[in-house]
């Protein structure tokens, strides 16, 4: 009978230990839910979304009209995601628009491209904008330095 009502105990505390477990689990869960939602209905990721393409915008405007850039197309992230279905190297070009962008970037990149060449636009946080230029070898894009 003492056995018996050893092991009663011993379940009884794991059994209080898992409802605090669930517990806790829910709590994080409800607050994770709770987060999100405050994020979206305050429209705090479409404000951001704004800004990033307000800032993009302006450095856009500054190196549209330099004749350097006749002939070359604008191209998003979004389509050189899609295109490298067919062609695994334009991946290359966004780890190299990370890279420029290592320490940080106001706004998005933009992407120039024609043919075997690429020029990515970027400003970093202290407000300087640079040009880089890609060059594609075999199967890559490599940097070939600033772009005049």
């Amino acid at each position: 009978m003492k056995q018996l009502k050893q092991s009663e105990t011993i379940v009884s505390k794991r059994l209080r230990q898992l409802k605090v477990l669930v517990v806790l689990l829910l709590l994080l869960t409800a607050a994770r839910v709770g987060y999100m939602k405050l994020l979206y209905t305050s429209e705090f990721a479409v404000k951001q979304k704004q800004t990033i393409e307000a800032s993009g915008t302006s450095i856009l405007a500054n190196f549209r009209n330099a004749p350097n850039l006749a002939g070359f197309h604008a191209v998003t992230r979004e389509e050189i995601i899609q295109n490298s279905k067919d062609d695994p190297s334009l991946l290359s070009v966004l780890a190299a628009v990370n890279q420029f962008c290592q320490k940080g970037c106001e706004g998005a990149p933009m992407l120039f491209f024609k043919e075997h060449t690429a020029i990515v636009l970027y400003q970093n946080k202290d407000g300087e904008q640079h040009a880089a230029q890609l060059q594609k070898s075999q199967n890559e894009w490599v940097n070939a330095g600033k772009a005049d």
